[in-house]
Protein backbone atom coordinates (compact mmCIF):
# COMPACT_ATOMS: atom_id res chain seq x y z
CA UNK A 1 0.00 0.00 0.00
CA UNK A 2 1.70 3.50 -1.58
CA UNK A 3 -0.61 5.79 -0.22
CA UNK A 4 -2.40 6.27 2.99
CA UNK A 5 -4.65 9.59 4.24
CA UNK A 6 -7.17 9.55 6.87
CA UNK A 7 -9.75 8.30 4.40
CA UNK A 8 -7.15 6.07 3.81
CA UNK A 9 -6.58 5.56 -0.67
CA UNK A 10 -4.82 2.66 -1.52
CA UNK A 11 -2.85 2.87 -4.35
CA UNK A 12 -1.28 0.44 -7.07
CA UNK A 13 -3.51 -0.36 -9.11
CA UNK A 14 -5.18 1.25 -11.86
CA UNK A 15 -7.55 4.12 -10.76
CA UNK A 16 -10.95 2.37 -11.22
CA UNK A 17 -9.67 -0.35 -8.99
CA UNK A 18 -8.79 1.97 -6.02
CA UNK A 19 -10.26 0.46 -2.82
CA UNK A 20 -11.28 3.31 -0.76
CA UNK A 21 -11.32 2.63 3.27
CA UNK A 22 -12.41 5.30 5.44
CA UNK A 23 -10.55 4.64 8.80
CA UNK A 24 -13.13 6.98 10.89
CA UNK A 25 -16.31 4.31 10.56
CA UNK A 26 -14.15 0.72 10.20
CA UNK A 27 -11.41 -0.57 12.01
CA UNK A 28 -9.83 -4.11 12.77
CA UNK A 29 -8.13 -6.20 15.37
CA UNK A 30 -4.89 -7.22 15.07
CA UNK A 31 -2.36 -10.11 16.40
CA UNK A 32 1.13 -10.74 16.24
CA UNK A 33 3.29 -13.25 17.78
CA UNK A 34 6.87 -13.78 17.60
CA UNK A 35 8.87 -16.91 18.59
CA UNK A 36 12.31 -16.05 20.08
CA UNK A 37 15.05 -18.16 20.38
CA UNK A 38 15.00 -20.44 23.31
CA UNK A 39 10.92 -21.36 23.34
CA UNK A 40 10.38 -18.03 23.55
CA UNK A 41 7.11 -16.11 22.39
CA UNK A 42 6.57 -12.34 22.04
CA UNK A 43 2.85 -11.26 21.45
CA UNK A 44 1.10 -8.15 20.85
CA UNK A 45 -2.75 -7.42 20.28
CA UNK A 46 -5.23 -5.05 19.87
CA UNK A 47 -9.39 -5.45 20.30
CA UNK A 48 -10.93 -9.33 20.39
CA UNK A 49 -8.43 -11.39 18.03
CA UNK A 50 -7.19 -13.65 20.96
CA UNK A 51 -4.02 -16.11 21.10
CA UNK A 52 -4.01 -19.53 22.28
CA UNK A 53 -1.08 -22.41 22.32
CA UNK A 54 -1.40 -26.06 22.10
CA UNK A 55 0.79 -27.73 24.17
CA UNK A 56 1.33 -31.08 25.33
CA UNK A 57 3.42 -33.38 26.81
CA UNK A 58 5.67 -35.32 25.06
CA UNK A 59 4.11 -38.68 25.25
CA UNK A 60 3.24 -39.18 22.28
CA UNK A 61 -0.61 -40.56 23.74
CA UNK A 62 -0.75 -37.38 25.29
CA UNK A 63 -4.07 -35.23 24.55
CA UNK A 64 -3.02 -31.73 23.15
CA UNK A 65 -4.25 -28.59 25.28
CA UNK A 66 -5.27 -25.21 24.28
CA UNK A 67 -4.29 -22.03 26.49
CA UNK A 68 -5.52 -18.93 26.53
CA UNK A 69 -2.48 -16.04 26.26
CA UNK A 70 -4.59 -13.01 25.68
CA UNK A 71 -7.39 -11.42 27.16
CA UNK A 72 -10.07 -10.25 24.69
CA UNK A 73 -9.96 -6.29 24.81
CA UNK A 74 -13.65 -5.95 26.02
CA UNK A 75 -15.70 -2.67 27.25
CA UNK A 76 -17.32 -4.24 30.12
CA UNK A 77 -13.90 -4.88 31.73
CA UNK A 78 -13.96 -2.89 34.77
CA UNK A 79 -11.01 -1.04 33.48
CA UNK A 80 -11.84 -0.88 29.85
CA UNK A 81 -15.13 1.00 31.43
CA UNK A 82 -13.72 3.43 33.32
CA UNK A 83 -11.66 4.50 30.39
CA UNK A 84 -14.65 5.27 28.51
CA UNK A 85 -16.46 6.81 30.45
CA UNK A 86 -14.12 9.05 31.59
CA UNK A 87 -14.45 10.02 28.11
CA UNK A 88 -17.84 10.67 28.02
CA UNK A 89 -19.44 7.81 26.08
CA UNK A 90 -21.39 4.48 28.27
CA UNK A 91 -21.20 0.68 27.75
CA UNK A 92 -24.56 -0.18 27.35
CA UNK A 93 -25.68 -4.42 27.42
CA UNK A 94 -27.93 -5.23 24.21
CA UNK A 95 -29.08 -8.43 23.39
CA UNK A 96 -30.99 -11.32 25.51
CA UNK A 97 -29.47 -14.70 26.80
CA UNK A 98 -27.70 -16.46 25.56
CA UNK A 99 -26.51 -13.79 23.02
CA UNK A 100 -25.53 -10.88 25.23
CA UNK A 101 -22.61 -8.26 24.18
CA UNK A 102 -21.60 -4.97 25.62
CA UNK A 103 -21.74 -2.08 22.96
CA UNK A 104 -19.61 1.44 23.63
CA UNK A 105 -22.05 4.55 22.80
CA UNK A 106 -22.45 8.25 23.23
CA UNK A 107 -25.43 10.56 23.05
CA UNK A 108 -25.95 11.42 19.14
CA UNK A 109 -23.76 9.60 17.88
CA UNK A 110 -24.07 9.04 14.13
CA UNK A 111 -22.35 6.22 13.92
CA UNK A 112 -22.56 2.19 14.52
CA UNK A 113 -21.51 1.27 17.59
CA UNK A 114 -18.88 -1.03 18.47
CA UNK A 115 -17.97 -4.13 21.04
CA UNK A 116 -14.92 -3.53 21.67
CA UNK A 117 -12.67 -1.29 24.08
CA UNK A 118 -9.61 -1.39 21.55
CA UNK A 119 -8.83 -1.47 18.11
CA UNK A 120 -6.91 -0.24 15.08
CA UNK A 121 -8.92 2.26 13.06
CA UNK A 122 -12.96 2.84 13.91
CA UNK A 123 -11.43 6.99 14.43
CA UNK A 124 -14.82 7.91 15.43
CA UNK A 125 -14.75 5.64 18.37
CA UNK A 126 -11.44 6.92 19.71
CA UNK A 127 -13.24 9.84 20.80
CA UNK A 128 -15.38 7.69 23.20
CA UNK A 129 -12.06 5.83 24.89
CA UNK A 130 -11.47 3.22 22.70
CA UNK A 131 -7.79 2.92 22.42
CA UNK A 132 -5.40 1.48 19.63
CA UNK A 133 -2.69 0.23 22.59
Amino acid sequence: LSACTSQTVCSGSPPEDHLVLDARNSGTTATVVLLLPGQRLLLSHVGDSGVALGVRSRLPSSNWVARSLTRDHKPDLPEETARIELAGAQVVQVGQPPNITHRVVSSHQTWPSINMSRSLGDLHAHTQGLSSV
